[in-house]
């Protein structure tokens, strides 16, 4: 690719995220009614088009939060907890794209309007590696004195919300195998008619946020609780080293022992090699050649890959799941194109 066109689509990529994230801060001006009070022009206008809610549709522009009304629906209320997600999710963006003064800007608006005391039910899996990575993202960029976006007025805020947040998730692991359930309300933690299944990934794709936390406060419950889990995981795959994909997180037997790098489990696999890239501990590393490797023998074909059942010895082929690009990505962070990849340790 020439050096041009990697310009035109960095330009692209950044003109879209902007546009994004731009509409969903922006201020709504008032329409209609002119004989709007003061009052009511204020309370509008201190609003942005999704800000202070979670998300904004795409077409419709409707800013979108907690279902309050239907609380089955997980599309929405597994991720949003009217808690400004999308500006969370945004913070580290904007250090990447050089914009200081939004940075800084942003920062400020987060510590103003997020907090997690809400009654609202939410999936452990999307909470952690949206808000609580993005919380702990920002957190070390606004803390780093080496770089541009050092914040001298930061005071750890965004620390003391992550740490509220991982608290709040804590519950969802207090069950007999060490899987986490799938969902924890903020307030209440977990009502004993919660649903019992959750996934490999889900349960097996958190230990990087919540290393960081506990590396980060000092309290290693968060990591301990994450590291038991995804071991639960990984403990219970079959005799061709693969691990299923739903599972019940009290009895710790398989729902669905398919295996295979799609929904469910694709990024069980990724963390295994980052958790080895960031920790530095060869168990992860261990698990990603053992695990990486099955999946390469058992469930790879010439033009993409298997679902695979691994409730026997013998892999049973079922479903192709066609070529996913992005396992490429994980196989080059697990080092699959290249040397095991090293690490720089502070001596």
């Amino acid at each position: 690719m020439s050096s041009d066109r990697k310009a035109e689509l960095r330009a692209l990529a950044k003109e879209t995220f902007y546009h994004a994230f731009d509409t969903y801060m922006r201020k709504q001006s008032l329409s209609g009614d002119s004989q709007s009070s003061p009052r009511a022009e204020m309370a509008v206008m201190v609003l942005g088009v999704g800000f202070p809610l979670d998300e904004v549709r795409p077409l419709s522009c409707q800013a979108v939060g907690h279902d309050y009304d239907d609380l089955d629906n997980t599309e929405v209320n597994d991720v949003n907890g009217d808690y400004a997600l999308q500006l969370v999710d945004s913070l580290a963006a904007l250090a990447v794209l050089g914009d200081r003064d939004r940075f800084d800007v942003s920062v400020r608006q987060a510590i103003a309007s997020v907090h997690f005391d809400r009654d609202v039910t939410v999936q452990v899996f999307e909470v952690t590696i949206r808000m609580l990575g993005g919380l702990l993202a920002a957190h070390q960029i606004a803390t780093d004195t080496t770089r541009s976006f050092f914040l001298p007025w930061y005071n750890n805020e965004l620390l003391a919300l992550a740490a509220d947040l991982g608290a709040r998730l804590l519950p969802a692991f207090a069950t007999p195998t060490g899987l986490p359930l799938a969902r924890v309300n903020l307030q209440r933690g977990i009502a004993r008619s919660d649903n019992t299944e959750t996934c490999a990934a889900g349960a097996g794709s958190l230990v990087l946020e919540f290393a960081v936390l506990s590396r980060l406060t000092g309290n290693p419950a968060f990591e301990l609780a994450a590291r038991r889990a995804f071991f639960a995981v990984w403990n219970r795959r079959s005799d061709l080293n693969l691990v299923g994909n739903t599972i019940d997180a009290v009895t710790g037997q398989w729902r669905h022992a398919v295996g295979g790098i799609g929904a469910g489990i694709d990024s069980f696999y990724e963390y295994a090699a980052k958790a080895y890239v960031l920790l530095g501990e060869d168990e992860w590393w261990r698990t990603w050649e053992n695990g990486n490797a099955a999946l390469m023998r058992h469930v790879r074909v010439a033009d993409g890959f298997l679902v695979s059942r691994v409730v026997f010895r013998r892999a049973t082929q079922s479903l192709h799941e066609g070529a996913d690009s992005s396992w490429a990505l994980r196989a080059v962070s697990g080092g699959e194109y290249a040397q095991r990849p090293s690490r720089e340790r502070d001596n």
